[in-house]
């Protein structure tokens, strides 16, 4: 999977909240061994916020951003695309004339994504990508491509001519 572009502003604010809450835990984690009389070396405390927004963040990029209540508060506004989807797309080969029925599949996480397309005669995955959420038509997804045709839509059509030298 590859980082994805996005004009939501949520890229600047989570990271904050997260290192906010780390501070939190390890001040709590801090706070519990000091009232148990627990020591710990000073090499695993020193990293513990650290070590506590490494954890949070990882949580938050693969798991968290998806739940429905982090949408509901508007805390995520990047949508959820992950799964198949199916529908068709117009070519520029030939002047947008055709519809070509597709399947998309979409891996994605918080800051991470990847497209893949199936066509009747071609695959294709993707390289680069954004999400736009404030476009004025919705949602729009971009994305830069490789395609990789089917042998069978290699047709090699060679006309042999007879000349005489």
């Amino acid at each position: 999977m590859d980082p994805y572009a996005t004009d939501s502003n949520e890229r600047k604010s989570i990271p904050i909240l997260i290192a906010v809450l780390s501070v939190i835990a390890a001040l709590t984690l801090g706070g519990f061994l000091e009232w148990t009389d627990f020591t710990i070396p000073w090499w695993f405390d020193s990293p513990a916020i650290i070590g506590f927004y490494g954890i949070f963040y990882y949580l938050f990029n693969k798991l968290l951003w998806k739940w429905k209540i982090f949408q509901k508060v508007r805390l995520v506004k990047l949508p959820n695309l992950n799964g198949t989807w199916k529908g068709y797309v117009t070519s520029s080969y030939d002047d947008h004339s055709k519809k070509y029925e597709t399947t998309f599949t979409i891996q994605q996480d918080w800051n991470k994504i990847r497209i893949f397309g199936e066509f009747k005669m071609s695959q294709s995955y993707s390289l680069t990508a954004s999400i736009l959420i404030d476009d004025k038509t919705g949602i729009t997804i971009s994305y830069n491509y490789m395609n990789e045709p089917s042998p069978q839509a290699i047709i090699v059509n060679v006309r042999i001519k007879d000349t005489c030298l």
